[in-house]
């Protein structure tokens, strides 16, 4: 029934395939007819142009086509990048869902060689059973399940079927046996090398201890032999001036803790002198010991508090203390200040052998003086 009244127009924006580089888009104005059917649901329906337009697309059937090829060769992430350059760009899930939109073509007889096998629908939980045909390599069809019954229903109703290749699973074995009594069961070989090393491993580990007598019981002169092979050849010794600085350090180190030195008192360089050679003049005693500055000399034992002579030596001189600008200034104001008068801060003269600088006062003077 051929409707001839128009309902409506509206504007649809369809993209289309690349010219000269760039993007096209179509800008469409089409009618909508009213349904002059009454037992039709649709009140009204939209006129698609043949060839350009299809119900509820998003692009054009030319660039729907590219787009599809694209995705069959090379799939999701692929495919998005080479449709930028295309001048059509789409994200990767666009792309997989025009590979889930292609007619499914329907297999009336099964394949010369069959190939199945299970794959995880959510894994652990349900499977699936995925056939194969092994002269095309292409997938001919997917069972929502795994088991025997339901392989061998899809062989009762494709016959043909002469070689099927499977895993060494029963539930294949099994539906194979009753679908296609008449066909060869084989087992493929990806699933031969994980069940051969299984096995070997299994063997293995059963006489482990046969293996370790046997190789402790091998002929001495046999390992002599072998051992020189087994040893990796010496590494040449480096020469430059940090390894030969490293070589010093290493020799003086150890020539300082057989001389009686102790890393933990004080540095090498403070706490133990370096052993004396012919012609030096001895290491100062004990009794000798004394500080440079008129400190008492230290006991027999010659140690200190802080830095230490771990064989006699001269324990080392205190450190300055070190006083800020306005304590130092505020100590020379109180030097030169007249008796009677109070200062804020203390007036101790500094013990540092270090002299202040001449600065003015800080300290404030009381009032008529």
């Amino acid at each position: 029934m051929v409707s001839r009244r128009v309902h409506s127009r509206y504007e649809r924006r369809l993209p289309d395939t690349a010219a000269g580089g760039r993007e096209v888009l179509i800008c469409l104005t089409v009618r909508r007819f009213p349904c002059r059917a009454p037992a039709c649901p649709k009140v009204t329906f939209a006129e698609q142009v043949r060839g350009l337009t299809s119900r509820y697309a998003r692009r054009t059937s030319g660039l729907t086509g590219v787009l599809q090829a694209v995705a069959l060769a090379l799939g999701g992430r692929a495919g998005a990048r080479l449709s930028r350059r295309l001048a059509a760009a789409v994200s990767r899930m666009t792309l997989l869902r025009l590979i889930r939109a292609l007619p499914g073509t329907a297999v009336s007889t099964a394949p010369r060689v069959l190939g199945v096998d299970e794959f995880a629908l959510r894994k652990g939980r349900r499977y699936g059973t995925l056939l194969v045909d092994v002269e095309t390599r292409r997938p001919v069809d997917i069972l929502p399940e795994r088991s025997a019954d339901s392989f061998a229903a899809w062989l009762d109703e494709r016959p043909g079927t002469q070689v099927i290749c499977r895993d060494r699973a029963g539930v294949y074995s099994d539906g194979g046996t009753r679908g296609a009594p008449g066909a060869i069961q084989v087992a493929d070989r990806w699933h031969l090398w994980p069940n051969l090393g299984e096995a070997v491993e299994r063997a293995v580990a059963r006489h482990r201890q046969h293996l370790t007598a046997a190789a402790s019981a091998s002929p001495p002169a046999a390992q002599d032999q072998a051992a020189p092979q087994d040893q990796a050849p010496p590494a040449a010794e480096r020469s430059g001036g940090i390894a030969g600085r490293t070589r010093r350090r290493h020799a003086d180190v150890h020539r300082l803790v057989a001389g009686g030195c102790s890393q933990a008192a004080s540095p090498p360089s403070s706490a133990c002198p370096a052993t004396p050679s012919a012609g030096s003049p001895a290491p100062p005693t004990p009794a000798s010991c004394s500080s440079a500055t008129g400190h008492p000399a230290a006991p027999a034992s010659c140690t200190t508090t802080k830095r230490t002579c771990g064989n006699g030596g001269t324990p080392a001189a205190p450190m300055p203390r070190r006083r800020g600008r306005r304590s130092a200034a505020a100590a020379t104001g109180a030097a030169t200040r007249p008796s009677g008068t109070t200062s804020r801060v203390s007036a101790e003269t500094p013990s540092s052998p270090l002299q202040p600088r001449n600065r003015p006062s800080l300290a404030r003077s009381p009032p008529g003086s």
